[in-house]
């Protein structure tokens, strides 16, 4: 075996390998760092997830739309099948209690931790949250009642349901703050 000239045996591959591999990274000096770079695409993340937001409401929209018109019920006194209307209604009841219970339920954890400025900002902003959502299932439940139109019973809980933050922002939502998800790693 020959000698490197620094005292050391030549090292085989596997030993080159695992030396490189375990090297610290060094990152050239016009590069960002992870943080900043992750700070940026916050700033950017709301504006890229209005459009995807909107855009699955658009599709949740007319894919309701086409399956009410489909089965020719798109008004509850024309409605070819009745139990469509029946569906659409408890699906529309349903979904709006457990949203309103949820909200509430997290609305009250949040009353009952230590009030700071975080708190006291989502408590506000969660009870506007809970009077849009009566707010809305009042004016869809009389449009329902004085048009009879269906699809938009169904269409407003699908959009309420994707449009939650679990779906989008898991680690930032209420649930995870509030809810259900408080004790979860």
């Amino acid at each position: 075996m020959s000698n490197t000239g620094l005292g050391q045996l030549p090292l085989g591959s596997s030993e080159m390998l695992r030396i490189y591999v375990s090297r610290p990274r060094v990152r050239p000096l016009h590069c960002k760092s992870r943080t900043v770079m992750a700070a940026e695409q916050k700033v950017r993340v709301p504006e890229q997830r209005h459009r995807q937001e909107l855009i699955l409401d658009i599709a949740i929209f007319i894919a309701n739309q086409m399956i009410f018109r489909s089965l020719d019920c798109t008004n509850a006194s024309t409605c070819a099948i009745p139990a469509v209307v029946t569906a659409a209604r408890v699906f529309f009841v349903a979904c709006n209690t457990l949203l309103l219970v949820a909200f509430s339920g997290q609305l009250k954890t949040a009353r009952s931790l230590p009030q700071n400025p975080a708190v006291l900002q989502d408590i506000e902003a969660m009870q506007k949250r809970r009077k849009k959502a009566v707010l809305k299932f009042v004016i869809l439940l009389m449009i329902h009642v004085t048009f009879g139109l269906v699809a938009p019973l169904v269409t407003s809980c699908c959009i309420s349901i994707v449009a939650l933050p679990y779906w989008w922002d898991k680690e930032n939502s209420y649930w995870r703050k509030y809810g259900g998800g408080r004790n979860s790693p």
